[in-house]
């Protein structure tokens, strides 16, 4: 794993209708460091069990 790589866990969440849903916290410095800035808009694709997080353009 290199310095830019994290690792995060998936917990468990909610819905409205009380049913258990897996939920993903991203938060800290490294997220401004790399572009991601508050109240920027992104979209994430999902290839081959992966996630992309990309600026939503």
């Amino acid at each position: 794993m290199s310095s830019t790589d994290r690792k995060l866990k998936v917990y468990q969440s909610y819905n409205a209708k009380n049913q258990h849903i897996p939920e993903i916290r991203f938060k800290g410095k490294w997220l401004e460091e790399n572009g991601f800035y508050i109240g920027l808009n992104i979209e994430i694709e999902i290839h081959d069990n992966m996630l992309i997080i990309k600026q939503k353009v």
